[in-house]
């Protein structure tokens, strides 16, 4: 245990590799026929499908990576991989592994943002900004750990980015940011190559036809 419960915060996809076995269980259903019943049909989701493989539908956007560079011992020039098809699987739990377009992405950055799957306390759950200021910087967890912050803090499951609710992850090379403006109503989501270490992307980014009038993304 890297601390006692209650005294840090600390990010790891452990947690949520718990929470989908706990979901099959007590669904008594595979996750991935849970996740498309009860969230994707709801929201309306047409191109948001489970794979436990790396196979990634035509057209694709090929993303690239450095992160196996200190595996490689690549030292002193540029060095990135395609990782367009490594198999993001080992991060989520069995069922939870999705590939999706940019339109879906939009249409889930409104349903998470308005809450519209779930009851009033529960989004209050959701969004609640009860973290800021707790959690500290801890050499056996870092930089998993760290103090939450009004322009970067976790609700439960997303992140509040003062008036933005997003969540932005980074996994083989890809990097996803969603997010919701409640106050103008606007979803924007926007994914791109993750960025490399010596050299330039050489990906295209794509990014969704939305603008927002408001306060300017945390990106």
């Amino acid at each position: 245990m890297q601390f006692a419960p209650g005294t840090n915060w600390s990010y790891a996809h452990t947690t949520f590799m718990i929470l989908g076995d706990i979901l099959a269980k007590v669904g008594n259903k595979p996750l991935d026929q849970l996740l498309d019943e009860e969230v994707f049909t709801p929201m309306g989701l047409k191109n948001t499908v489970s794979s436990v493989t790396s196979t990634v539908p035509e057209p694709a956007l090929h993303t690239f990576s450095s992160e196996r560079r200190p595996a490689f011992a690549v030292r002193g020039k540029a060095f990135y991989e395609e990782a367009t098809y490594w198999n993001t699987q080992w991060g989520t739990p069995m069922g939870a592994n999705e590939t999706t377009t940019i339109d879906d992405l939009a249409t889930t950055a409104i349903s998470f943002g308005t809450g519209s799957l779930l009851s009033p306390s529960s989004y209050q759950e959701m969004t609640d900004s009860t973290l800021i200021g707790f959690g500290k910087k801890d050499p056996g967890c870092v930089p998993s750990c760290f103090t939450q912050v009004p322009i970067y803090n976790y609700g439960l499951g997303v992140i509040r980015s003062e008036p933005w609710i997003m969540q932005n992850p980074l996994l083989s090379g890809i990097g996803v940011t969603t997010a919701y403006l409640l106050s103008e109503k606007c979803p924007t989501p926007w994914r791109s190559p993750s960025p490399l270490a010596g050299s330039t992307p050489r990906a295209t980014t794509r990014t969704a036809p939305t603008t927002c009038s408001g306060p300017s993304a945390p990106w």
